[in-house]
C-alpha cells in the first residue's frame, strides 16, 4: 500500500467511514479531526492545518476555522498516509 500511495498518489481501496453526531448545522474540522482520531488533540489538528498537511475532498485546507456541514460526507486526508471519510449526522 505504501508504494502505491507514494508513487501513484492514489487513494487506498478501503477508507474507514467515521460518523459524528452533531447538535448544530456544522462542526469545525479541528474538532472532527480530534473526534475521529486523525489528530490526538485540537492543538495538533490546528498545527497540521496551519502547516498545509490537511485536505478535505481533494482541496488543501488553509484555515483553522474550516467548517464541515451536517448531512454530508467528507474525505479528509492528513499527511501522506492518514485518510478517513467523515459523515456528519444531525442529533
Amino acid at each position: 500500500m505504501s508504494q502505491r500511495l507514494g508513487r501513484q498518489q492514489r487513494l487506498p481501496d478501503e477508507i474507514e467511514v467515521k460518523v459524528i453526531t452533531c447538535k448544530g448545522d456544522d462542526i469545525s474540522l479541528v474538532s472532527a479531526m480530534t473526534m475521529t482520531g486523525l489528530a490526538s488533540s485540537n492543538s495538533e489538528a490546528r498545527r497540521l492545518i496551519e502547516q498545509g498537511g490537511v485536505s478535505a475532498d481533494g482541496s488543501r485546507v488553509i484555515s483553522i476555522n474550516f467548517e464541515l456541514q451536517v448531512e454530508k460526507e467528507f474525505l479528509i486526508k492528513v499527511g501522506k498516509r492518514k485518510f478517513a471519510k467523515i459523515r456528519l449526522k444531525k442529533e
